[in-house]
């Protein structure tokens, strides 16, 4: 995490609970997990599920969305040994259930950390739908 990330959390103790969150969901174990159950034919040689889990998260993140900006900065410092044009092409090919599963399993671990007092009723014209916090 560099400096200005590290400085953000201190004055900001949210951010700090929603990045130890983050942390959390996209545990190596988890992630580990979800890519050996929805990987399909996809292998991993170079760059693992979790790595690019974590490149997006930089991009977005760190970076306003630039996803060429979060492989130069993990080239820069060890996090990625792949040519940015190897990791587009990761990226291409993850299979959608895997990226539905992360969605899924993320979303039914962080409703584990839901306190039930916090628990409320939907109005009577919604209560046909499910209501799934995101």
């Amino acid at each position: 995490m560099d400096g200005c990330f590290k400085e953000v959390l201190a004055r900001m103790p949210l951010a700090e609970g929603v990045m130890w969150l983050w942390k959390w969901v996209t545990s190596e174990d988890r992630l580990e997990g979800l890519w050996n159950k929805h990987r399909g034919r996809c292998y991993e040689r170079v760059i693992s599920f979790t790595v690019m889990v974590h490149l997006i998260a930089d991009a977005l993140l760190k970076y306003e969305g630039s996803g060429r900006r979060s492989f130069e900065k993990n080239i820069e410092i060890g996090e990625l040994d792949a040519a940015i044009e190897a990791t587009y092409r990761k990226l291409g090919r993850l299979p959608i259930p895997l990226s539905m599963a992360f969605l899924s399993d993320g979303t039914a671990a962080l409703r584990q950390l839901f306190p039930e007092w916090a628990e409320w009723r939907l109005p009577k014209s919604l209560r046909g739908f499910s209501v799934i916090p995101l």
